[in-house]
């Protein structure tokens, strides 16, 4: 059989990624590695001998949540988390990691706590949320102008409601409805469909180009630019923007 002391002082010797702390089994504190303090600012003597307490918030030690790490790693062998921790100049980092409840060839009980920074992913999940929330904002502020943002498969990613206007929709389209669902003649046309798919697999765009939509009140003039963009897992988009020739 392998002998594994070696690899775990391997791994914690020379760990980048990861930050790597071992703990009684009690939370205190024995040692840190080089990662760690690279991360988290602290140096051995500011945390060597210190409960695990020290690196959560205030908010998380008042819930007693590093205590139930420690006693859940002990009971069940591991503990998973999502959490903030804390660096040295106060700073909250989101990290993810594990608790392993370890034992020594002297049958004693140790905690290895392996950390790994996600602060960059948490900052964009917000920034991507927070993107989608500015983008609903900036397309229903637009009166005069119809915007309609649809898929690969020609289905509505997202409209407003001056496309509703323009073509003077009762029926307001909906993410995941098919383009032939739009309950207007002039989306269920034929070239119509073959322009928005050589927009999305030829990339030939659109740019101001006439057409002329039926209605009750006559025929409305309008213009529509299109513009190639990349939706989530990289799938293509299409935004097309409508306006009305205010002189046709």
């Amino acid at each position: 059989m392998i002998n594994t002391d070696g690899f775990f002082k391997g791994i914690f010797k020379n760990a980048r990624e990861n930050s790597v702390i071992i703990l009684d089994n009690k939370g205190v504190i024995l040692q840190v590695n080089q990662s760690f303090i690279t991360a988290f600012g602290y140096k051995t003597r500011d945390i060597v001998g210190k409960h695990l307490r020290i690196l959560f918030t205030k908010e998380d030690r008042k819930l007693k949540r590093p205590e139930a790490e420690v006693t859940s790693a002990l009971e069940l062998g591991s503990k998973s988390d999502n959490n903030y921790l804390v660096q040295k100049d106060g700073v909250h980092v989101w990290v993810m990691g594990e608790t392993v409840s370890v034992t020594n060839s002297t049958n004693e009980e140790f905690l290895v706590k392996i950390i790994h920074n996600i602060h960059a992913q948490k900052q964009l999940e917000r920034f991507l949320l927070q993107s989608h929330e500015f983008i609903d904002i900036i397309f229903d502020s637009i009166k005069d102008t119809g915007l309609i943002i649809l898929d690969s498969s020609l289905r509505i990613v997202k409209s407003n409601r001056a496309f509703n206007k323009i073509f003077g929709l009762k029926k307001i389209p909906r993410p995941g409805d098919k383009l032939s669902d739009i309950d207007h003649p002039f989306w269920r046309n034929r070239s119509i469909k073959t322009e928005l798919l050589n927009i999305l697999v030829n990339r030939r765009l659109v740019k101001n180009t006439p057409y002329t939509i039926p209605g009750k009140g006559g025929e409305t003039h309008i213009s529509i630019t299109s513009k190639l963009m990349e939706g989530e897992e990289k799938e293509k988009q299409v935004l097309l923007v409508i306006t009305v020739d205010q002189n046709g």
